[in-house]
């Protein structure tokens, strides 16, 4: 999923996010070795200031981020846990980093891989506060449970709560995999919430 949006007339902001599927030798012929190049050249050809990604473990992307020049990971805030899939945000280095953190879809956001009562795995949103041209913003990337739509719409309102205390009133991004459609709960609830102008619309 491909994003640009404008601040004023001058300044223009490229976000692509893509879930990339943990690694695992089941996927034989379309494994992580054999697709990650494939994934690092079409990332960086829409030449995006923000790439987010979804579903990797830290070797993954750590393998990722050697893929992408002139970007950084952005994991310093993080004590990560080897067994976690992680959503993730890379900028380039042309952009800022004011600020970074992560929290949990769960009723302790701050306690890591806690989990929300229903959802098959702990799911996380990170973020990060960025400058670009002096333009001060957020950009934030999850991943939802993948199975109960109700789960979702829990983890929704933790996620609007979150967001909330980050933001104050600067502008921001949020991406990720919501594994909802258009028509679900969650998609109603943080267009109404934030008033989110949808890229597919």
């Amino acid at each position: 999923m491909f994003l640009e949006v404008k601040f004023g007339d001058q300044v223009s902001i490229k976000v692509i996010t893509s879930n990339i599927r943990f690694d695992t030798e089941s996927d034989g012929d379309n494994s992580w070795n054999q697709r990650k190049d494939f994934l690092a050249k079409t990332l960086l050809s829409k030449k995006s200031l923000i790439i987010g990604t979804q579903e990797g473990r830290r070797p993954q992307l750590e393998e990722l981020h050697k893929l992408l020049p002139q970007f950084k990971l952005i994991d310093s805030h993080r004590d990560w846990i080897e067994e976690r899939m992680y959503p993730c945000i890379f900028v380039h280095d042309s952009v800022t980093v004011l600020e970074s953190g992560d929290f949990w879809l769960s009723n302790t956001p701050q306690i890591p891989a806690s989990k929300l009562e229903g959802s098959a795995f702990p799911r996380l949103c990170t973020w990060v506060k960025l400058t670009y041209s002096d333009n001060v913003f957020y950009a934030f990337n999850l991943h939802l449970d993948h199975v109960d739509g109700d789960v979702r719409h829990e983890q929704s309102k933790i996620l609007i709560r979150e967001v909330s205390n980050i933001v104050n009133d600067h502008n921001f991004f949020l991406f990720g995999d919501f594994n909802a459609s258009p028509e679900s709960k969650v998609y109603e609830e943080l267009t109404q919430k934030f008033g989110l102008k949808d890229f597919y619309s």
